[in-house]
């Protein structure tokens, strides 16, 4: 192995894509005004409709807080050299998520193509070795698949893994 060929090899990559609908946090905001200002209505001027009324807003705020629950705001990978790859999911609500995927399990990392309907999504996939499987047959695990990237940011984070973890470049 060429030392100065390594030495200009990249030795951690990281990317972090971020999800366009975290302005849900602006909808949990306004639901909690709502629902103070609704309760503060029906203390004014509905004396008996109350408990209707914290009912209600309840059930609606327990809705919505579980919507953002599962609402992910940003998936993001690391990649270090000799190491492997991290996958890290964060949610709205501040809850994380990560996994880590060995070098050893690693074949490549490809983007490939989901057709429904009328629609083709790309997306970047890792391609991992099978336990006691000699023939070629690898398990993929898919990335970002909550964000959804554009094609072109996919080549650019393909390639960039590549090089730090498989000594590729093209």
């Amino acid at each position: 192995m060429d030392v100065g060929k390594d030495l200009n090899r990249p030795s951690v990559f990281e990317y972090v894509q971020h999800n366009l609908s975290s302005s849900l946090k602006i909808i949990c905001c306004l639901s909690a005004t709502v629902l103070f200002l609704s309760v503060a209505v029906s203390l004014i001027f509905l004396e008996g409709m109350l408990m209707t009324t914290l009912a209600a807003n309840g059930i609606f705020y327990i809705f919505i807080s579980g919507v953002l629950s599962f609402t992910v705001s940003q998936e993001k990978i690391l990649v270090i050299r000799s190491m492997g790859l991290q996958i890290q999911t964060s949610y709205l609500l501040g809850q994380e998520k990560t996994n880590f995927i060995p070098q050893q399990k690693i074949v490549d990392i490809v983007i490939n193509e989901a057709i429904s309907m009328h629609k083709v999504s790309y997306y970047l996939a890792v391609l991992l070795k099978t336990e006691g499987e000699e023939c070629h047959n690898f398990e993929v695990k898919p990335l970002f698949t909550n964000t959804m990237p554009p094609l072109t940011v996919l080549k650019e984070v393909r390639r960039g893994c590549q090089e730090v973890l498989l000594d590729k470049v093209s």
